[in-house]
């Protein structure tokens, strides 16, 4: 028995839709829903037993555009239509609020979103290696992260990437402090790297940086102090951290496309996001 009647999700609901990323081979935690539900929000379908069968979800990126995210189903429940229903749902209240929906579109999701209006902004690769061979070289200038840090590098954040997610930096650094790094010449910000643990691998990102050197070097103190497996999102225009990962054993794992449905001047801003901070944040 299942209901098809949609509901708000609640940020009390994210230990049962673990279950929903999950079982879809996905890396979200139960840390990463309650964040999601906490700042954004979503729908879901339940099961009479409380179970979901469903979800999609919205969060922040910029002052004007929200990432659609989290559209799942669980596989006895696929084929009734509940995800393009809760989807829709989700891009028209981001346009009803005079905001821009984007998403980060699978290969195989690309055509789809097309077909909706979305058009693309860049490509970008999932990297992961169980045991990564990171460049032990120390840099100049780059050291550990602290909270004192946060309202600076959320200016240089939103300077960078028109990104406005001061919550995320400052829930990613105590979330996994030691994966925290930041760059910085003559009293100013070049750059940082930020991570998380998950389900399956500890991930790398956001990574946003000055020049390809800061970001290959802070993606090397980020991943020097993860333990076992790790991924990594990457614009495929950044070949010289490409080249670094795949130097230290990293496989591509699959391709994404970067889409939006509108025009959001501040997603242009891609030229110092060398990592996202993950297909749910953007």
């Amino acid at each position: 028995m299942e209901s098809t009647d949609a509901r708000p999700l609640r940020p009390d609901d994210a230990a049962g839709l673990t279950h929903l990323s999950a079982e879809a081979g996905w890396n979200q935690t139960a840390l990463d829903w309650r964040l999601i539900l906490d700042h954004g929000a979503g729908e879901g379908i339940f099961a009479a037993d409380g179970q979901p069968l469903a979800s999609a979800c919205r969060v922040p990126l910029t002052r004007h555009s929200e990432w659609v995210c989290m559209v799942l189903v669980t596989p006895g429940a696929r084929r009734r239509g509940y995800a393009t229903r809760l989807m829709a749902r989700q891009i028209a209240a981001i346009e009803a609020a005079g905001r821009v929906p984007g998403l980060d579109a699978t290969e195989l999701g690309r055509p789809v979103y097309e077909k909706l209006g979305f058009r693309p902004l860049f490509a970008l690769s999932r990297y992961r290696a169980t045991r990564p061979r990171w460049p032990v070289d120390s840099a100049p200038g780059i050291r550990p992260l602290t909270a004192d840090d946060l309202p600076a590098l959320a200016a240089y954040d939103a300077a960078a990437t028109g990104g406005d997610r001061a919550f995320l930096l400052d829930h990613l650094l105590r979330r996994l402090p030691q994966a925290a790094w930041v760059a910085s010449e003559d009293g100013q910000i070049r750059g940082y790297a930020l991570g998380r643990d998950g389900l399956k691998a500890s991930s790398i990102g956001p990574l946003v940086a000055d020049t390809p050197a800061i970001a290959i070097a802070l993606a090397a103190a980020a991943g020097l102090a993860i333990a076992g497996p790790t991924v990594i999102d990457v614009p495929d225009a950044a070949a010289g951290l490409v080249a670094m990962l795949e130097a230290a054993g990293f496989v591509r794992e699959r391709g994404f496309t970067r889409m939006v449905k509108g025009t959001d001047a501040a997603l242009d801003r891609t030229g110092a996001l060398y990592a996202l901070a993950g297909p749910e944040f953007g």
